[in-house]
């Protein structure tokens, strides 16, 4: 039998979030982000970000929705706002294009910073490196 899969409270539990701040510190070490990844913020700059994210998408040959308006864009919060590269996300998480092409895409046209959909290659993760 397989064991279950639950919510932690790292409140009641120091040294687990000791180890989880640990992880955290030495992943963002090895892998820095941007300052708009690093303290996102929904707010106006960051909606003109993912503005300017789609169009690049889209001079990469790639069809993207219309975005929503600034204010529903800001309304719907650092979860919820909407980010083009949602396009490239399937169902259960898996990838509509090739990894590879994610990734480069995502070096040839950053994303806004908020909700962002591709963080650090799986490769990292694969070598114990993420």
């Amino acid at each position: 039998m397989g064991g279950e899969v639950g919510y932690v409270d790292l409140l009641q539990h120091p040294a687990t979030q000791a180890l989880a701040d640990k992880a955290g510190t030495e992943c963002n070490a090895r892998y820095p982000l941007s300052a708009n990844k690093a303290k996102p913020t929904v707010d106006a700059a960051a909606y003109q970000r993912m503005l300017q994210t789609r169009e690049c998408l889209i001079a990469h040959g790639y069809a993207i929705p219309d975005p929503p308006s600034e204010v529903a864009w800001i309304d719907a919060g650092m979860y919820g706002a909407w980010n083009p590269y949602v396009e490239f996300i399937g169902s259960g998480a898996q990838y509509k294009i090739p990894e590879a092409t994610l990734f480069a895409l995502d070096a040839a046209c950053p994303q806004p910073g908020v909700n962002d959909q591709v963080q650090v290659p799986s490769e990292a993760y694969a070598n114990g490196n993420g």
